[in-house]
């Protein structure tokens, strides 16, 4: 049974941090320099912590199959939204392109999505989800995050340095979590859960603190509105008809349109922060997507996801 007032709780969860955020900022608790730091915390340090936790899936007997079904179909819809999104936005100035692109590459499915599958599906649908995230896990840190880089530097050539970044060491100790079915000892595995649970709140706290520097202006941009209706309607869309046509198991395929359509990724500011992309930008996508999604949550409950028979 689906749990509207879960689902509705998760995004005031969301937007109550961002409140916060806003509030330490006005206050003056957060300055750049403060911003600055934080990020690097938890870009170095929580959100590798994430990373690993998300890895750890215990598979049952029979599931196998499911799973490589989730892996093979979010592998697909991820290669061609890395390609779809290289051709947008061309006419904007680099910082901004940098963050509308990376957001459209990269959406909020490990946190916000996450908590959207449990409320709908249950605990088990955590598993699909894991799996399900791995190819974006994979490319946010390499071409996703080459956005960010220096225009003049070959994407594939920063994709290749960003292979050693901490985060993409956390995705290779997590493959091999997955595939050679370690556990980690609770001495460890205690504190990775305890940073992994300190992500959120700081991300979106973080995120907030930079709507201080809103503009009214940034509410007119069309560009704004153009990019939530790539995120939140034309990719989900193209989710949906791939696994329509390609005849994907009723659970995975809601799972795959539902985690492809979530909000812009909140790693979308902290990039923005730390390599000088629109901040501004950045929040706004988060803050309106975030919003905007939770209306389209009863379109694909009730109107498309029963197409799939």
């Amino acid at each position: 049974m689906v749990d509207i007032a879960s689902i509705g709780s998760t995004a005031a969860h969301i937007i109550i941090l961002m409140g916060v955020g806003f509030v330490c900022g006005k206050s003056g608790l957060f300055t750049k320099e403060v911003q600055k730091k934080l990020t690097d915390v938890v870009l170095f340090v929580f959100l590798p912590c994430t990373i690993i936790s998300s890895f750890e899936i215990h598979m049952k007997n029979g599931q196998l199959l499911s799973f490589g079904i989730t892996f093979l179909t979010a592998a697909v819809l991820q290669a061609f939204i890395q390609i779809f999104s290289y051709a947008l936005y061309r006419k904007e100035s680099y910082d901004r392109k940098a963050v509308l692109r990376y957001a459209t590459t990269v959406c909020n499915s490990g946190f916000f999505g996450m908590s959207i599958l449990a409320a709908l599906y249950g605990q088990e649908a955590l598993s699909y989800g894991a799996i399900f995230l791995i190819p974006q896990r994979i490319t946010m840190w390499t071409f996703s995050m080459s956005y960010f880089t220096k225009e003049k530097e070959n994407p594939a050539i920063a994709a290749l340095k960003a292979m050693g970044n901490p985060n993409m060491i956390a995705v290779y100790i997590g493959l091999v979590l997955l595939l050679v079915k370690i556990e980690i000892p609770t001495a460890l595995s205690l504190p990775i859960d305890s940073f992994s649970a300190c992500t959120l709140p700081i991300t979106m706290v973080l995120c907030g603190s930079i709507l201080l520097e809103l503009r009214k202006d940034m509410l007119k941009d069309k560009t704004v509105y153009f990019f939530c209706f790539i995120r939140l309607i034309f990719i989900p869309g193209i989710a949906f008809a791939a696994c329509l046509l390609a005849d994907i198991p009723r659970n995975i395929a809601e799972i795959a349109v539902l985690m492809t359509g979530m909000p812009a990724g909140a790693t979308s500011g902290l990039l923005a922060i730390k390599y000088n992309g629109d901040e501004k930008l950045a929040s706004t996508i988060i803050a309106i997507t975030t919003i905007l999604f939770i209306a389209m949550i009863p379109f694909w409950l009730f109107v498309a996801f029963p197409l799939f028979g």
